[in-house]
């Protein structure tokens, strides 16, 4: 096959690159290639095609640095050509094939990047040449003007180089010339197209060749109906790989399996493909909606770069039905199988479960009516409170567990007992004595539900709610062998762990076996003859929530910190704002390098430890909130704090109970979550008598903090389950202060020796037996303050029993000795309490508990130490020297000094020392010569009477200074 150049022989004599007009470009005896005319017909020899393919790659080094330069395969040839530059073959002549062999790579390399000439050379893509492979005309002789050509290629050229851009990177990517470099890059990543260019980066691709991190940041794992949106949209978070967000970064959703659509908006054309970029945080969401049938989709989001990707995937799950269909028993809606105008009485409340229990009523006078427009434009069944009622078939007596739910609303909060419903069968299935009160006289809510013989108490008095009952709200409740729950509006209202699960053979709904009435409304009443999963009872709340509009999406998280508690664990905590709803929060992390992930869900708190941390690492988090209603905004980030006074050595080895006020969610607190990772939460109950109101969480208690106030006459207490307290020791420290009515006050019952804790007595002593089963020990009067808060301790082992107060110690004290009990056994409540005592039948607390902390181990004295400190500063209790001046906090505030720090005035003395030997601490220096009390006393200068230096007497005048020689003085040369 022939080889040829495809242009004449004949070369232009013009300019060429600049590197051309190298004088080394020539080999000695031969005339410079950069001469034009008559020399471009002269052979070339093979030291000038040598001098020119090594300059050409040192000039693509040069020239193309941002794109890898002239490649491995070039800079190989360059070495091989350069150790045999000089030999006697440099004056050979060159055939058309070596010089193609030579020029090939450098060909390869240039279009490898996009280069492409404005015309002739490479213009069109391909090889110079019209044919490939061996030719007889590979051996014909190569001129001086073919060997320029094939070297005239310019990666650096600029026909206008106001643009900034070379000419062939803007052919390459924009197909024209007239690009200005500082336009910004078609991909939206924020570069100009100059910085693309130097960066050798392709304007086109916004991630530059490294694929990014996605995230699903909502919608995961929903349950949504048949040709409907599911409850919330699909959202991806981008991030680089250092976990910093996106903005404008494109991606693409697909579905992939199962037959849904997808679409930018609720309102938007459905699709099945669709690619969006993202918002300045980094998100971007599409609404999924479900397919015509019932199954498992899946949709795929895309981040590409070049050949590479990133993907995640969603899975979404449809149903027939708005709710998980697996044991439902009973379903009625309001807005379905009833029809009429307001005032229509109703005969029979259709099942829509498909298990066919109605609901009827076959007398007129005590049929409920229908009320349309009730409650977002839904209609609800009306309950007048003095006859109206259903019956329902025997549908769940076979059943071991069960669970309801119901939105609703009552005419009243209180005065009247009003039956919702009887479902229970405690005393009998025709019992007069279970039925779910709602409220009932007291304006006490009473459960039945799934209660059954006399195993069981009568009705589960859940106490005052502290949600208002009279506003449309949820009301659910879930009965299992030995646990009994109820909750509003998903947030927790009551617990019992002692249940026989039971039900009536004569169900109602609007009134009891005992003549009592509801007054009120019913909208949907949906029932299951099991338990629920707490996914599957969130889907039931979101499906309610969303379709009432009961509450709103979550408040964004505010004033997030995070601080070291020790190497390996972090401390979160932040404002949950007051819901009215249950709140999960989720807890995101980042690490620097992998990207944001969800590490915890905290359930209606404001605290999270976040542990398996790496020690020395850097991380970053930020908190959302989840509810029925949907998903609300991500928090500002947080910093992991390292080093923070106080706070970076907390034991957490042996943690059974954390509860901190600054972790409660509500005003009315009905559950104290459990900070331990132990899952030990307490909940307000029962124990001698329901509450009438609930523990309160009291803001700017202590420090800026808040603390949980009990009050005595209400009978408020929290009880725990059953903690890992079995073993040989346990120890506890609260953060407390007492009320002042001089009353029996019970603070716990957390030993097996059945009394509890007096915190006081009547007489001002503190009776404890905290993990004690068989003493109830006398610590006497306290010398401090309890109506101030303190840090009360107690440590228990076999043969001690030893208590601390701001860690001095309280008990037992003998003149100057401290010895320890020997007379203890150690032994703990299977169902411990807080705020309460048995003493006295019973004794309950008055005060505030700011903080608690349980482990299943006894401390040593370092550990202590580190829990004192990130107390006292944090809290800033009075009787610690938290930042070590010398001065108490109280005395340190007394004084006007700031308790964190120990040098206020900075005058090299601790506030204490300062303030000891007669000085201010709060002024900088007394003596006014400029330098600090502390570098007064080091030149032995007396800061009390000082006298200072006389003044120069002649200011203004310029000293007089003589010089003299000494004698025998030799000058230096």
């Amino acid at each position: 096959m022939a080889f040829c150049l495809s242009i004449p022989v004949q070369l232009f004599a013009g300019t060429g690159p600049s590197w051309w007009y190298n004088p080394t470009l020539t080999t000695s005896g031969t005339t410079p290639v950069v001469s034009g005319g008559t020399n471009d017909y002269s052979a070339g020899n093979q030291g000038q095609l040598k001098n020119m393919a090594v300059t050409g790659v040192n000039e693509l080094n040069a020239g193309l640095s941002q794109f890898g330069g002239a490649g491995a395969t070039l800079n190989g040839l360059a070495v091989s050509l350069t150790a045999t530059s000089g030999s006697t073959s440099d004056y050979a002549a060159v055939n058309l094939g070596q010089l193609k062999a030579v020029i090939q790579p450098f060909f390869d390399r240039l279009l490898a990047i996009g280069y492409t000439g404005t015309s002739g050379l490479l213009s069109t893509g391909t090889y110079p040449w019209i044919y490939s492979g061996a030719s007889p005309q590979d051996y014909s002789m190569a001129s001086v003007g073919q060997i320029k050509y094939m070297f005239s290629f310019d990666p650096t050229f600029e026909s206008n180089p106001a643009n900034l851009l070379p000419d062939w990177w803007q052919l390459n990517y924009f197909g024209m010339l007239g690009i200005s470099g500082t336009n910004l890059s078609p991909s939206g990543n924020g570069y100009t197209d100059f910085q693309e260019y130097q960066m050798g980066w392709n304007p086109y691709d916004y991630y530059h060749g490294v694929p990014p991190l996605l995230t699903k940041e909502a919608g995961d794992n929903q349950f949504g109906i048949v040709s409907q949106f599911a409850p919330e949209p699909l959202v991806v978070q981008v991030t680089d790989t250092n976990g910093v967000p996106l903005n404008n970064a494109p991606i693409a959703f697909s579905v992939t399996t199962g037959g849904g659509s997808i679409a930018s908006s609720a309102t938007s054309t459905l699709v099945t493909s669709i690619s969006l970029n993202t918002g300045t945080n980094g998100t971007a969401g599409v609404y999924y909606r479900e397919p015509s049938s019932s199954g498992t989709g899946t949709v795929t989001v895309t981040a590409t770069t070049g050949t590479l990707s990133s993907q995640v995937v969603f899975t979404e799950v449809t149903g027939t039905i708005p709710v998980p269909s697996v044991g439902l028993v009973l379903w009625l809606e309001a807005n379905v199988g009833i029809s009429g105008t307001t005032g229509t009485p109703i005969a029979n409340w259709p099942d829509e479960s498909g298990s066919g229990n109605n609901a009827t009523q076959s007398t007129g006078s005590n049929q409920p009516t229908l009320v349309n427009n009730a409650v977002n434009g839904l209609p609800v069944v009306q309950f007048n409170g003095s006859s109206d009622s259903l019956s329902l078939p025997s549908f769940l007596t076979s059943e071991t567990s069960g669970e309801i739910f119901a939105v609703l609303k009552s005419a009243t909060g209180s005065g009247v007992n009003a039956g919702l419903w009887q479902f229970g069968n405690y005393g009998g299935n025709s019992s007069t004595i279970s039925s779910t009160l709602y409220p009932n006289s007291a304006g006490h809510l009473m459960g039945d539900f799934g209660i059954a013989g006399a195993s069981s108490p009568p009705p589960f008095d859940q106490g005052v709610p502290f949600q208002d009952i009279t506003q449309f709200h949820i009301y659910e409740a879930n009965a299992q062998s030995n646990l009994w729950e109820s909750w509003i509006n998903g947030l927790p209202l009551f617990e019992s762990q002692s249940n026989s699960v039971g039900f009536t053979t004569l169900p109602t709904i609007g009134a009891d076996h005992n003549s009592h009435y509801f007054d009120g409304d019913l909208a949907e009443v949906i029932v299951y003859g099991r338990t629920l999963s707490a996914s599957e009872r969130q889907s039931v709340i979101g499906y309610l929530a969303q379709k009432y509009t009961l509450f709103p999406t979550p408040a964004t998280p505010s004033g997030v910190v995070a601080f070291a508690l020790n190497a390996t664990a972090a401390l979160l905590t932040w404002n949950a704002p007051t819901a009215s709803c249950a709140t999960n929060y989720q807890v995101w992390r980042n690490n620097g390098s992998s990207g944001w992930t969800l590490v915890g869900t905290v359930a209606n708190g404001g605290t999270y430890i976040d542990n398996g941390l790496t020690e020395g690492a850097s991380y970053s988090y930020k908190v959302l909130g989840v509810n029925g209603s949907g998903i609300g905004a991500f928090s500002s980030v947080a910093v992991l704090r390292r080093g923070e006074v106080g706070v970076d050595n907390i034991p957490v080895s042996g943690m059974q109970l954390w509860l901190m006020a600054d972790g409660a969610w509500n005003n009315a607190v009905a559950y104290w979550h459990d900070y331990s990772g132990q899952g030990n939460d307490g909940w307000v109950g029962s124990t001698a008598a329901a509450p009438t109101t609930y523990p309160a969480v009291v803001a700017n208690s202590i420090n800026g903090r808040p603390a949980v106030h009990f009050t005595e006459t209400s009978m408020q207490d929290f009880n725990f389950p059953t903690l890992s307290l079995s073993g040989s020791a346990a120890e506890v420290l609260v953060v407390i202060r007492t009320g002042t009515n001089g009353t029996r006050q019970g603070l716990w019952n957390f030993g097996s020796y059945g009394f509890g804790e007096l915190y006081p007595e009547n007489t001002g002593e503190l009776f404890g037996q905290f993990g004690s089963s068989n003493q109830l020990y006398n610590q006497g009067v306290p010398t401090q303050d309890i109506g101030q808060f303190h840090i009360y301790e107690v440590n228990s082992q076999a043969g001690s029993w030893q208590t601390w107060m701001d860690g001095l110690p309280l008990y037992p004290v003998v003149g100057s000795q401290i010895p320890t009990s020997t007379a203890n056994s150690v032994g703990f409540a299977p169902a411990p309490h807080l705020g309460y005592s048995s003493i006295q039948n019973p004794s309950y607390f008055n005060g505030d508990i700011a903080e608690m902390i349980v482990y299943n181990r006894s401390l040593t004295n370092d550990e202590r130490a580190s829990l004192h400190q990130y107390l006292a500063v944090k809290y800033l209790l009075p009787n610690f020297d938290v930042d070590g001046d010398g001065l108490t906090t109280a005395e340190d505030i007394a004084l006007g000094l700031d308790p964190l720090n120990p040098d206020v005035n900075g005058d090299g003395l601790v506030n204490g020392l300062t303030q000891t030997i007669g000085l201010s601490a709060t002024n900088f220096y007394i003596v006014g010569n400029g330098l600090t009390n502390a570098q007064n006393i080091a030149r032995g200068v007396d800061v009390f009477n000082y006298v200072p230096p006389p003044p120069d007497p002649s200011p203004t005048s310029p000293p007089s200074i003589i010089l003299t020689s000494p004698a025998n003085a030799v000058l230096v040369p």
